[in-house]
């Protein structure tokens, strides 16, 4: 089974830096930051709590310094904080146009990607299911025709329901500032899904 969709849904991946020497005042700006991004997400999308959370990391930042005889050491300069978020929108230029735009006019030190997906992933499933087995069926009934053989009763379905069925077509993109808004016009290329099922017939 074979199917050639367009994208209907857009997820932003995102990732907010900070830096600070002292780590509790890290914790409160990391904090800030996301509720100043929930805030931007919720002034264009009019929706609460649309933003949500992959990971909270935070690291020693060192730097190396000499000591009295010359020698390098790493010394313990502050500490850094990654938090990494998704955000999932329909695919719609005018609305992403106004999330870079808001995202790139505020004061966060955040980094962007996008990726490109099929919302209702179970409907794209059935549907491949049901190409596949009609064309299974198609094909082994020629076969046998070809063949000069009469085509029987399933024997057997060999059906693997692993987690690399549904694979999205992945593209970073950027928008292009215009004043204080992205002029964003993207068409990204469909994403093609296939799913594979064996099928034995019995022949008379």
């Amino acid at each position: 089974g074979k199917l050639s969709l367009k994208p209907d849904l857009v997820v932003f991946h995102l990732s907010l830096h900070r830096e600070n020497k002292d780590y509790s005042v890290l914790i409160e700006e990391s904090v800030k930051c996301l509720n100043q991004l929930n805030s931007l997400v919720n002034e264009i999308l009019n929706k609460k709590n649309l933003v949500k959370s992959e990971s909270f990391i935070i690291n020693e930042n060192y730097k190396e310094e000499r000591d009295d005889k010359g020698n390098y050491k790493r010394v313990l300069s502050g500490f850094k904080s990654i938090q990494n978020l998704n955000l999932e929108v329909k695919n719609d230029n005018l609305l992403i146009g106004k999330l870079l735009s808001s995202f790139a006019t505020s004061s966060l030190n955040i980094e962007i990607n996008l990726s490109y997906q099929i919302k209702d992933q179970n409907k794209v499933k059935n549907q491949l299911i049901d190409l596949a087995i009609k064309d299974a069926f198609a094909i082994s009934k020629q076969i046998a025709i070809s063949s000069n053989l009469t085509l029987g009763e399933v024997s057997e379905i060999d059906y693997q329901n692993d987690d690399e069925f549904y694979s999205p077509n992945v593209r970073v993109t950027y928008g292009r500032m215009n004043g204080n808004n992205v002029d964003y016009n993207s068409n990204p290329q469909n994403i093609v899904l296939t799913k594979t099922i064996r099928i034995s017939f019995l022949i008379k």
